[in-house]
């Protein structure tokens, strides 16, 4: 968080330090049982962010003007946001960009791990499975390796073009 605050609000490892202390009770598992909660965990909140960012589209003819406003609004207010911190990055003090950095964006660490959290978590149990079974350290004999890539290559492209048919 004090790098979040004090040097850049762009960094992915606030993120993770946040998601990263939800994902520590799950530390007892076994690697079959984070891999497995992991993937189901991953599918889940596949399922809902497309069924929350994709539904409306589906179910009319775009989204309703309601939605589209409040979209340009938010728009709006990102883009006065950007101005602000181009001018205090161009001409301003570091106090300044402290203090916009605690008014302006203080719950956004917050409101990022909420909205990330049925990815980020699932990726995180998945890696914790992975690196418990030698993924990482080499223990996995080349063979299964090529398995595992040219599985994920055949099934990464069956689903895209079975969604680019769509």
């Amino acid at each position: 968080l004090a790098h979040f605050y004090l040097l850049w609000r762009g960094d992915i490892l606030t993120l993770y330090a946040m998601i990263g202390a939800v994902a520590l009770p799950f530390l007892h598992l076994s690697a079959a049982g984070q891999l497995r909660l992991g993937l189901a965990g991953y599918l889940l909140g596949s399922v809902l962010y497309a069924g929350a960012y994709g539904m409306p589209l589906l179910l009319g003819d775009g989204l309703p003007a309601a939605d589209v406003a409040g979209l340009e609004v938010a728009m709006a207010a990102e883009l006065a946001d950007d101005a602000v911190d181009a001018r205090i990055l161009t001409s301003g003090s570091y106090s300044q960009f402290v203090a916009h950095n605690l008014s302006g964006h203080f719950w956004t660490p917050l409101y990022v791990a909420l909205f990330s959290l049925l990815e980020t978590l699932p990726l995180m149990l998945i890696g914790m499975a992975l690196y418990r079974t030698g993924f990482f350290s080499g223990q996995w004999s080349r063979r299964r390796l090529w398995q595992l890539a040219g599985g994920g290559i055949w099934l990464g492209g069956a689903l895209t073009l079975g969604f680019t048919a769509w």
